[in-house]
């Protein structure tokens, strides 16, 4: 089986929701699936960390696609110090990033949709996987497994619930949905409606 995970955090890219992408990576291989992450070539997040790159395993096949938004900031950071047009330019350049809908990561889609369509036929793709934040990566793959008929399941951030869940438990959860799905899928007449698959923690 191959599963192609969309991810916008993704090393070097840095901080924790990194972290969740890497575990998929290095436990799906032990269920005798072949991963291919599609993430940003740049996801223009202030938190970096080359190091991280060394624990991408060496059975990771990872794609980038252009990203065109905006860069991650703290407001405050921003305005310190400024007056008249300087500060305006700045209070403008937030409203654009508060303007898009759900998330800053919204402008992605438009390289990623065509380049996880292209990934998945390509490498004969069996199933599309997202992983949040952002919400607007639900989006990406949602678009991209309806495209390509294939069934997705999305991974939502709730830590309350994830809390005592050793990584291995979570992706035998999703490798769960997924089985799920290939188990109704001769028996329903609407595919495309099966195709959308939850596992939220």
């Amino acid at each position: 089986m191959r599963a192609l995970f969309v991810a916008f955090y993704f090393p070097p890219a840095g901080g924790g929701g990194v972290q969740r992408t890497l575990k998929f990576c290095k436990y799906l291989p032990e269920f005798g699936i072949e991963v291919h992450v599609l993430t940003p070539d740049d996801p223009k997040w202030f938190a970096r960390d080359e190091q991280l790159l060394a624990q991408v395993p060496d059975s990771t096949v990872v794609h980038r696609a252009r990203f065109l938004g905006p860069s991650s900031s703290f407001r405050a950071d921003a305005l310190a110090g400024r007056r008249g047009l300087s500060r305006l330019a700045v209070e403008a350049r937030y409203a654009y990033q508060r303007a898009l809908v759900p998330d800053k990561a919204t402008p992605w889609m438009a390289t990623a949709v065509p380049a996880g369509i292209r990934l998945a036929r390509k490498h004969g793709i069996d199933v599309v996987l997202s992983t949040s934040p952002p919400p607007s990566v639900h989006l990406t793959a949602e678009a991209i497994a309806a495209a390509t008929r294939l069934p997705i399941s999305c991974v939502e951030r709730a830590l309350e619930s994830l809390a005592g869940q050793a990584p291995r438990a979570i992706v035998e959860a999703v490798l769960g949905a997924v089985r799920e799905f290939w188990a109704a899928a001769p028996q329903s007449d609407d595919i495309a409606a099966l195709a959308i698959r939850r596992v939220t923690w």
